[in-house]
């Protein structure tokens, strides 16, 4: 599938400062918050983590609402990042939470989404590791850099020793791309039922992605 025809990831993040976070009483000074909106068919999907940043030195957590969205053709992409904020604004409100300098450090992004497997160079004889090293999305089941920075490992002992780079990337990242493509689908195909779901059971819903917090990232509470 061409790139230009894939879905894309739509995302909205912002630094926050813990304004109102005793008053609110619903999110822990050190832990991670999950929430999602149904929504046309879909999921927005809401994580606030702790945070630091040298650039922000006011801001401990951040929030982002993202969502999976079909390809180019017919997106309002200006008016699904206006919904995004805007959501996201509500909820961090509602947890007491407030966002820092947002003119400057609010980010907007919609990236298509890399493939789930078998990712090969785009030019012969060239190493296309920023390709290679993507772990399909909604990346949040997997930090980006993180990933970036395992498929970069392999990718090096690969190239060190002669053997094929695209194949051994792909082996280290697959377990990844898996959980990110059973997350998608929760988020896109399934946003019904994942809905339902999600408000009764979401340690059960969820549970293939918090292994994966709790093996190599911080487990979000539901």
């Amino acid at each position: 599938q061409k790139r230009r025809d894939c879905p894309r990831t739509i995302c909205v993040q912002i630094p926050m400062r813990t304004t109102r976070l005793e008053e609110k009483g619903i999110l822990h000074p050190h832990c991670g918050f999950a929430t999602w909106v149904h929504r046309n068919g879909g999921l927005d999907m809401g994580i606030y983590n702790p945070f630091r940043d040298d650039l922000s030195p006011d801001a401990s957590f951040y929030g982002i609402f993202y969502r999976i969205m079909p390809g180019p053709k017919g997106l309002d992409k200006e008016a699904e990042l206006a919904h995004l904020e805007k959501t996201l604004y509500a909820a961090s409100d509602a947890l007491g939470l407030e966002p820092v300098d947002s003119d400057e450090t609010a980010g907007r992004a919609v990236v298509p989404i890399s493939p789930w497997r078998g990712t090969v160079n785009l030019h012969e004889g060239v190493l296309d590791i920023s390709r290679l090293g993507g772990a399909g999305a909604p990346i949040i089941s997997g930090d980006g850099m993180t990933r970036a920075a395992i498929a970069g490992f392999f990718g090096a002992e690969a190239v060190l020793a002669g053997r094929d780079t695209a194949s051994e990337i792909n082996s280290a990242l697959r377990g990844y791309r898996q959980i990110n493509w059973e997350l998608s689908i929760i988020m896109s195909k399934m946003a019904g039922f994942s809905s339902v779901m999600l408000r009764h059971f979401p340690k059960a819903m969820l549970l293939r992605n918090t292994l994966t917090y709790n093996r190599d990232m911080w487990a979000s509470a539901y």
